[in-house]
């Protein structure tokens, strides 16, 4: 929605972030706040006075005219504090609300006193006591007494009279967000519900009414000019459409961004959890992978084909999984979780929640010796033995994970393994191990080193 307002030589106008605009979220609880401004200008000069939440960069705030025929001649910053100290001092003798990283519930009480580390309050539970600030989490205020404002003088010269648009950027810090993954299998572990959550965290101590939030999934480089161009930024907050009941997502440059479906509104240090996509279900693959060279931790690995044929065939941020699976009273247990990084469409989901209970690995390394030798390289042959010990009550297969390393070369598997997958940088080879049993087998390897 746009403002318009009037502007004469010099008037305050307020352009703060409770505005129905773009706001988007950035790894490492920063944002970008982007949205459309029309005011009435006057030809010749125009000043305005424009304020921000207290933890914005002064120096990322960019006011831009659409019409050419208004210059932007100068422009000043300042920023002025009302510090933590500063409201406890003006509220000794009163009553204020907090929450500890102790307690559950709101207490109230009075200050008596306010050091720099700590206060002396009173209530009627406690009576006198001392409380250490770096304990007190959240206060509880109606009017956000002690934020901060940050506010910048712009003079504009216009040669036009009437309305003009403007787009107005800037850089605060406090949002962060993320994404949660949960997996419920089915019985026999070949399927699952998938269900995903965006998280969206309010650190800081400003209200947020009526906005548009998109979420940027990549590593963006952030400068102390903001780390990104203004016209990067105009072309990402409007990337997106709006009209939609569903979380978007799409491309931009080359990062991912999701637009989530509505404008809400954010009280302060509050925390939302919303659905990212339907429930979907879904197939998988459980694996026992054993990596090679380490001794006893087999892992355990699931593996999620990330297409449309198995109902996804998605961009995932980075966020947790936590996977879960029914007992055998029905109730369901989590099983494991882990952290996934960004998963591009169409590439398969790979992670571990574990280490096998019954199932151990060894690498035994039997010998390495000089095969060859010319002028320009040295020749080796390295072999190893594999045992896998199998003390559960079922058979399972097992995957040996190679490394490819740049001198060295899988030339022969000897015994009941086969090569299951190669990759650029691995090789899984795949051996089956029966119940209360035990597997061995060996590899040869060769050598090859530059003189």
């Amino acid at each position: 929605m746009k403002k318009v307002l009037l502007v004469t030589f010099l008037i305050l106008v307020v352009l703060d972030f409770l505005f129905a605009d773009t706001i988007t979220l950035y790894k490492g609880g920063y944002a970008y706040y982007s949205g459309e401004k029309a005011f009435l200008l006057k030809r010749g000069e125009n000043k305005l006075i424009i304020s921000y939440p207290s933890s914005v960069f002064m120096d990322s705030v960019a006011l831009i005219p659409e019409n050419k025929k208004v210059k932007v001649v100068n422009f000043s910053h300042k920023k002025e504090t009302n510090s933590l100290f500063h409201f406890f001092e003006r509220n000794i003798g009163k009553k204020i609300s907090f929450l500890t990283y102790e307690s559950k519930a709101k207490e109230e009480a009075v200050i008596l006193e306010n050091f720099p580390s700590y206060l002396i309050l009173k209530n009627a539970d406690k009576g006198v006591f001392i409380e250490k600030k770096d304990n007190i989490k959240r206060i509880f205020l109606k009017n956000n007494i002690f934020s901060s404002m940050a506010n910048s003088v712009w003079t504009l010269k216009s040669s036009v009279k009437g309305k003009v648009n403007f787009d107005l950027i800037y850089k605060f810090s406090g949002l962060y967000w993320g994404a949660k993954y949960d997996l419920f299998l089915n019985r026999n572990e070949i399927g699952a519900e998938f269900k995903s959550y965006i998280i969206l965290d309010n650190r800081t101590n400003h209200a947020f009414k009526d906005v548009f939030f998109k979420l940027l999934s990549g590593e963006v480089f952030s400068g102390s000019y903001g780390g990104i161009r203004n016209n990067d930024m105009l072309a990402m907050s409007k990337s997106v459409g709006r009209s939609t009941n569903s979380i978007e997502s799409g491309n931009l440059s080359e990062y991912h961004i999701y637009k989530l479906p509505k404008e809400f509104s954010m009280a302060p240090y509050e925390k939302k959890i919303m659905p990212f996509f339907d429930t979907k279900r879904i197939k998988l693959k459980k694996m026992l992978v054993y990596p090679l060279f380490t001794n006893d931790a087999v892992m355990v690995m699931y593996n999620i084909k990330n297409k449309k044929s198995n109902n996804l065939g998605v961009a995932f941020p980075a966020g947790k999984i936590s996977v879960y699976k029914k007992d055998k009273d029905g109730a369901f247990v989590f099983v494991g979780g882990t952290h996934i990084g960004n998963i591009t469409e169409k590439k398969e989901l790979l992670f571990s929640t574990g280490i096998a209970y019954d199932i151990k690995g060894k690498t035994k390394h039997l010998y390495r010796k000089k095969i060859n030798e010319t002028k320009k390289e040295k020749v080796y042959e390295k072999k190893v033995k594999i045992t896998i010990t199998n003390d559960g009550k079922k058979g399972n297969f097992i995957y040996v994970l190679v490394n490819r390393e740049q001198n060295s070369k899988l030339v022969k598997i000897l015994g009941d393994a086969k090569i299951f997958k190669k990759t650029d940088d691995t090789i899984l080879i795949r051996v089956y191990v029966k119940k209360y049993s035990q597997k061995e087998f060996l590899l040869l390897f060769e050598e090859r080193y530059q003189k």
